[in-house]
């Protein structure tokens, strides 16, 4: 039973009365216990590339990786197993084909030896690809990727992104480089905002502006790249090229597009911003997050820059916010952001389906009396 189904066969739905605190409750153990319980089984796998020589000289450097990883996850009370290439052949038609039984099981030696070719075991029958998504046999997919890094990421960034309720694959690519072509790329980089910085101080001069504050984005690009070099030299880090992707899955194209469109109305944020009580914060002159609230309490964005999260920027905008309005504050939480208001209070009135761009989603009627 995976989450969606657990939520909808077993968790009870909130009413119009004046149970649902047991409800809650009740709902609470239940995911507890499945926490906790042992019958779910998470697996990740972990493949190492290298470039040698020669084949011998690759079996050597595998063997020897393999077991020092297998010693450091048994480090952590985890085991690590090898698997064959039939066995990683059958982790891509799970993804592939996902749904579809094998008419026949895959045999790597009885294929070769007939002059088959093992691609149309685990290949999709037919995959067209656009200009923003693609499709497999009957399903459709999209792949996301990270382009602007936070300069911290916690460890519990992939655990995360798996908890949301869709269907997809995270991807994790990293090279690392050696430190000292890392060192030099990032004295390089440092001499190139030290020659902006110093470029756009000359033209403020020029202009008889003397007093002009450097910009905040040149300001926090300095600042990071002195903090990373730092870390090189003097903190004995690694520098790692990474690249995070996401294939998000779904049955129907309506399905894909449900979550982002892609296309914003400028124009009806500004009215609606305008119209609501709505506060910016600002750190050097630059907006690092916004939120806003009408005039019946009705909570309606809240939004932080991803390199200013777990400051309590959402904290401090939200306790001013509900200063505004006396009474009940209410807001429609989507399942990430339901544990944030949790935490400040809100209990959950209702689950309900919401309409977007023609899909059914689900988000959560939250109320806070004061």
């Amino acid at each position: 039973m995976d989450r969606r189904q657990f939520e909808q066969e077993l968790l009870i739905r909130p009413q119009e009365d004046k149970l649902n605190e047991y409800r809650q409750e009740y709902n609470d153990m239940l995911r507890s216990h499945a926490a906790s319980n042992n019958n779910v089984v998470q697996e990740r796998y972990l493949t190492i590339n290298a470039h040698k020589r020669s084949v011998d000289e690759a079996r050597a450097y595998f063997q020897r990786m393999g077991g020092e990883v297998t010693a450091r996850l048994g480090q952590l009370s985890s085991q690590a197993e090898e698997l064959d290439a039939s066995a990683r052949l059958q982790i891509l038609r799970d993804f592939f084909k996902a749904g579809q039984p094998a008419v026949v099981p895959f045999n790597m030696e009885q294929r070769a030896k007939r002059g088959h070719d093992f691609k149309d075991w685990f290949c999709p029958d037919s995959l067209e690809f656009y200009a923003d998504f693609f499709k497999s046999d009957i399903r459709w997919g999209r792949v996301l990727y990270l382009q602007d890094y936070a300069s911290f990421i916690k460890d519990d960034f992939i655990m995360e992104l798996c908890e949301l309720d869709r269907s997809m694959m995270v991807s994790i690519d990293i090279l690392p480089v050696p430190t000292d072509e890392a060192v030099r790329e990032l004295q390089n980089k440092l001499l190139g905002v030290e020659t902006n910085v110093a470029g756009w101080q000359r033209r403020q001069n020029n202009a008889n502006n003397y007093t002009a504050n450097v910009p905040y984005d040149m300001q926090l690009q300095r600042k990071e790249t002195t903090e990373f070099l730092n870390d090189l030299t003097e903190r004995d880090q690694r520098m790692m090229y990474g690249l995070v992707t996401v294939v998000h899955l779904a049955g129907t194209k309506e399905q894909l597009d449900a979550w982002a469109t892609g296309h914003v109305d400028l124009e009806a944020w500004d009215r609606s911003f305008r119209e609501h009580h709505t506060l910016v914060a600002l750190e050097d002159g630059a907006v690092i997050g916004f939120g806003d609230i009408d005039g019946s309490g009705y909570l309606d964005r809240l939004y932080v820059h991803r390199c200013h999260q777990g400051k309590g920027v959402a904290t401090a905008l939200c306790d001013r916010l509900e200063q505004v309005c006396a009474g009940v504050i209410s807001t429609h939480a989507s399942i990430t952001a339901k544990p944030f208001f949790e935490k400040r209070g809100y209990r959950v009135i209702r689950e309900q389906q919401v309409e977007r761009q023609g899909v059914a989603l689900t988000n959560f009627v939250m109320e806070k009396r004061r």
